[in-house]
């Protein structure tokens, strides 16, 4: 019988690997797949015992995340492997976070949520959604306040123009003072960076001037000074339903520069060292690049 020769094993990693794989979180997971190794007439558990029911939800394993009434279910995992994406739930549950982490940390950037992102990136014009969102929980007067005081206002959006309800590509949208450091609402000119795996300049410019305008930021509107839109850079994403992730991650990048926490850019993207946002080219404001190889 041939033997399996193994050169080399790293038994510190191996270690650690199991050791994970046995906590709390992944353990769940970690028996549901080795009930599925183990024929159920094998099975000592199922002996004199009758199926009774349907098929188990091969979406949910049992261990869920929970914050701010939000959940997700760790299965979402698997889903994204597997190249679907990230459904509404569990992207509002990550935007949410991401959002809390800036209040309590106090930090001058404000999430706009994965519902705003639709309507931005969807055939609604701009006057109607402006007084759509005023109802929302989101553009009450304390949220407002929270957007007038930030420095950067980031929304992801799904780009449907014609409303088809069909579309996975996402792009995020940064809407930021020409001059760095300066409150959104004392602002008297804007400047909307969008990144997407296209990288289209006429849907930067559509998606910026749809969000400035329903913003509750009217000084530059007052002083008539249209924003001001650029491409900016964005990962490698070859399939629609992966944009969500990129655009995802670029977004945590940036709260956890904001928070002095080291993160892991994409690879080979250009980041300003004065505001930190990618961008494909040197920025006129600062100027100011850091180039991840």
């Amino acid at each position: 019988m041939a033997q399996l020769r193994v050169e080399s094993v790293d038994e510190a990693l191996l270690v650690a690997v199991a050791e994970r794989l046995q906590s709390e979180i992944h353990m769940p997971a970690v028996r549901e797949a080795l009930q599925r190794l183990i024929p159920e007439w094998l099975d000592p558990v199922l002996d004199g015992l009758q199926k009774k029911g349907g098929a188990a939800d091969p979406e949910r394993v049992g261990v869920k995340l929970a914050a701010l009434g939000w959940g997700v279910d760790m299965s979402v995992e698997t889903k994204i492997r597997a190249g679907q994406g990230l459904d509404a739930t569990p992207l509002e549950f990550f935007l949410r976070v991401l959002q809390h982490v800036c209040r309590v940390l106090s930090l001058p950037l404000y999430v706009g949520t994965h519902r705003l992102g639709e309507r931005v990136g969807g055939p609604l014009p701009a006057e109607k959604l402006r007084a759509l969102v005023q109802s929302w929980v989101q553009f009450n007067e304390e949220e407002k306040k929270r957007m007038k005081t930030a420095h950067e206002f980031w929304q992801v959006v799904c780009e449907d123009a014609e409303g088809s309800g069909k579309q996975s590509d996402w792009v995020l949208a940064r809407v930021a003072s020409m001059v760095p450091g300066t409150e959104l609402a004392a602002s008297a000119a804007l400047r909307v960076e969008v990144a997407g795996r296209h990288a289209r300049r006429a849907v930067a410019e559509r998606v910026g001037a749809k969000l400035c305008a329903v913003l509750p930021f009217v000084r530059h509107q007052l002083l008539g000074n249209a924003p001001a839109f650029e491409l900016a850079v964005c990962p490698e994403v070859e399939h629609g339903p992966d944009s969500v992730l990129a655009v995802l991650g670029l977004l945590s990048n940036r709260v956890a520069e904001l928070a002095g926490v080291q993160a892991m850019p994409a690879r080979g993207a250009r980041m300003c060292t004065t505001c930190g946002s990618p961008r494909q080219r040197p920025s006129r404001t600062c100027g100011r690049e850091l180039t991840v190889q």
